[in-house]
């Protein structure tokens, strides 16, 4: 009970920061993969948060401030995006979350099947208007 408390507690935290900011790009992905292939929303959304980071590194600093933040190696700026993203696969890893589209059940030949309507649902997604980088249908393809 203490776990889902404090789980409800986070999930309330991070809608409050929703509500100043934004959540972009992984979220509007996440809920094209959740409509298309019916995947929770918490994995649709958490297998694309290392591909995100790297889009979105080049053109905000805020990874850098999280790395320093955790207390990362901040070497220089690759090194450090690289230990932050291998943060989050680290985990996700432990925690049992799926990190490919294939361990979430997706095969390659269903993602190509569908890759024309993921692209289009995620780029008309109102989450995709609070990205700091403009994105096209054929960029999502890409991710």
């Amino acid at each position: 009970m203490e776990a889902r408390l404090r789980m409800h507690l986070a999930a309330t935290l991070a809608g409050l920061a929703f509500s100043n900011g934004g959540i972009g790009l992984t979220h509007s992905l996440g809920h094209a993969l959740g409509k298309v292939f019916g995947i929770h929303h918490g994995y649709a959304v958490g297998v694309f948060i290392p591909y995100i980071i790297k889009f979105y590194s080049e053109v905000s600093d805020k990874y850098l401030e999280l790395a320093e933040e955790l207390g990362l190696d901040m070497h220089d700026y690759s090194s450090a995006l690289g230990h932050l993203i291998g943060t989050f696969t680290t985990f996700f890893k432990e925690v049992g979350a799926p990190l490919t589209l294939k361990e979430l059940g997706i095969s390659e030949e269903a993602l190509k099947s569908k890759l024309d309507v993921l692209a289009e649902y995620a780029f008309e997604d109102p989450c995709t208007l609070f990205s700091p980088r403009p994105i096209s249908t054929e960029e999502i393809k890409q991710l």
